[in-house]
């Protein structure tokens, strides 16, 4: 009995330990399980995880072209191969004005008369703090200019745009693309073969980038001393008669004493021009920006028309200060003109150099077209005013470049609702009285005379018509 007790309590304590191992069996199993489980899921998280910053970081580095930079012209041309590596550049990376319906609405309010708002001009430090260049749109940039070989003293803010000194090395580095020689028409330009490329993290800030080549795109309004001898009619009248004509003696003082006047060129001068006129160098200052390949060149091809704009200002406000900048011709309006809002040295601007509106449409530009217009909000809201001309080609502004094509269009920035478009009469006599409507009408100048010598089969005239 007792064996058999024995062997009972034996087998009911082999039953109590087989379950007590099955259950700490259970137990081991259920830990391995939940590891299992945890390595799984946090692997998986681990996985999914750097799956999404990978494909954030791919995102952001993903490589976005920046049209409207190549010039069809220029591959029209002879290539002759890409520049040397260190041929050195200034390029203008233009950021587009945050908040632009905040900008135009606050233009709006100070220069119209029934706006509580008229003429309370906020500073040149707010108007940067709501729409100008954000911190962070700044070190992005730097910083990518940077990694790419570009120094940070080459780097310099100015109002809208990120002035960079570079050369072309860092050009292809940077923006993947090369800039090379055409042969135009007997002439060698320099140009991208094609756009520019950018990672997806700065490109959604840049407007474009300005100086990637130097074609002559701005074009002035003077007419040639050929075409004043053919037409009989024409007489000329000093700056002193003009003066008078309109009523300038009467002004009672008012010469521009305490004024300063900036005048946009997009060409160089001889200050012997100037001062043999009678205008002394201490009247005017010359501010030269370079934009582009760094030819050492000066270029006086414009010297006339520069001239021509400091003369009449001169002999209308002779007391007044005229800051001259001067820009490469291949400089672009908004360019120019963001300089010159940044630098705020003058609330008078006078503008005697236009685009035609048309073909920067058709080239891809219209960002060009939005920044100089939100540029010029902007002048407006600082108190600024701009007056530029009209033009010289009627209604048919892109046939200065394109003879014997009629393309209707008007010039910038004669265009924009920020500027006054300024265009030019005939002066039927100087003897009479002037009277509004009756004593100068719209100039023109008939095809016969005007139009074949320049090979255009359209009337020359003061320029107009419906903006794009």
């Amino acid at each position: 009995m007792t064996n058999i007790a024995s062997s009972e309590g034996e087998n009911q304590h082999m039953r109590a330990g087989t379950q007590g191992n099955r259950r700490n069996g259970n137990r081991w199993i259920l830990s391995i399980s939940i590891v299992l489980v945890v390595m799984l899921v946090t692997g998986t998280g681990l996985w999914w995880y750097n799956h999404r910053s990978t494909a954030q970081q791919t995102n952001s580095s993903r490589l976005v072209a920046l049209p409207g930079h190549v010039i069809p012209e220029l591959l029209a041309g002879k290539d002759l191969g890409p520049v040397a590596v260190d041929t050195s550049f200034v390029l203008a990376f233009l950021v587009s004005d945050q908040n632009q319906a905040a900008l135009q609405q606050l233009a709006n309010e100070v220069n119209d008369p029934n706006s509580p708002n008229y003429q309370h001009y906020p500073s040149a430090a707010d108007i940067a703090g709501r729409f100008g260049v954000s911190t962070t749109q700044i070190r992005q940039l730097t910083q990518y200019l940077q990694q790419n070989a570009i120094t940070a003293n080459a780097i310099q803010v100015t109002g809208q745009s990120i002035m960079v000194t570079t050369d072309e090395r860092s050009i292809e580095k940077a923006l993947h693309t090369t800039v090379h020689t055409y042969a135009v028409n007997g002439q060698q330009y320099l140009g991208p073969a094609e756009d520019p490329q950018v990672p997806q993290s700065v490109a959604s800030y840049i407007s474009h980038i300005d100086g990637l080549d130097n074609v002559p795109i701005n074009f002035n309004h003077t007419v040639s001393a050929t075409t004043a001898e053919q037409h009989a009619a024409l007489s000329s009248y000093s700056v002193s008669q003009l003066r008078h004509f309109y009523g300038g003696d009467s002004l009672n003082g008012l010469d521009g004493t305490g004024q300063t006047i900036a005048i946009l060129e997009f060409s160089d001068f001889l200050d012997s021009d100037v001062q043999h006129f009678g205008i002394p160098q201490s009247q005017y200052q010359r501010i030269s920006v370079q934009v582009g390949p760094t030819t050492g060149k000066t270029d006086l091809s414009g010297g006339v028309e520069v001239a021509l704009d400091m003369e009449v200002i001169y002999g209308f406000a002779p007391k007044a200060k005229q800051l001259v900048y001067v820009f490469p011709n291949s400089t672009g309006m908004d360019t120019a003109m963001n300089r010159i809002i940044a630098d705020h040295l003058a609330n008078i601007v006078s503008i005697s150099w236009g685009q035609c509106e048309h073909s920067l449409i058709t080239h891809h530009q219209q960002a060009f077209l939005d920044n100089l217009n939100s540029y010029l909000a902007k002048g407006a809201s600082l108190g600024m005013t701009f007056f530029a001309a009209s033009g010289d080609n009627g209604a048919y502004s892109c046939s200065t470049f394109l003879p014997f094509i009629r393309t209707q269009s008007v010039e910038i920035p004669s265009d924009s609702p920020w500027a006054t478009g300024v265009g030019g009469t005939t002066i039927e006599s100087l003897d009479a009285t002037y009277q509004p409507g009756k004593s100068e009408i719209a100039w023109s100048c008939p095809v016969l005379i005007c139009g074949l010598e320049q090979l255009r089969i359209e009337p020359t005239g003061s320029g107009g018509g419906v903006s794009g």
